[in-house]
């Protein structure tokens, strides 16, 4: 994997929660509404669409977390490798 994976990774994640985030907030600030004939409208898709993103988001983030992590492992034992 490359190195500019987890930098990439942690925008996408983020950028996933944020949009997670605000179509919760946005489900609940939204109000229902019954119109004329008597047909109920009201956001509910943006629940599951919001926990759906968040979801991407934190596995996206914990996926670029661990690959930062082994990257910086290897390039640590390279460099002792490369002193010793």
């Amino acid at each position: 994997m490359s190195a500019r994976f987890p930098d990439i990774a942690f925008r996408l994640a983020a950028l996933s929660a944020l949009a997670g985030s605000l179509c919760l907030v946005a489900s609940v600030l939204i109000e229902p509404r019954v119109d004329a004939q008597g047909m109920l409208h009201e956001p509910f898709f943006l629940i599951p669409l919001g926990l759906f993103l968040l979801a991407i988001g934190i596995l996206l983030g914990l996926t670029a977390w661990l690959t930062r992590a082994r990257v910086s492992c290897q390039d640590d034992q390279i460099t002792k490798e490369g002193n010793g």
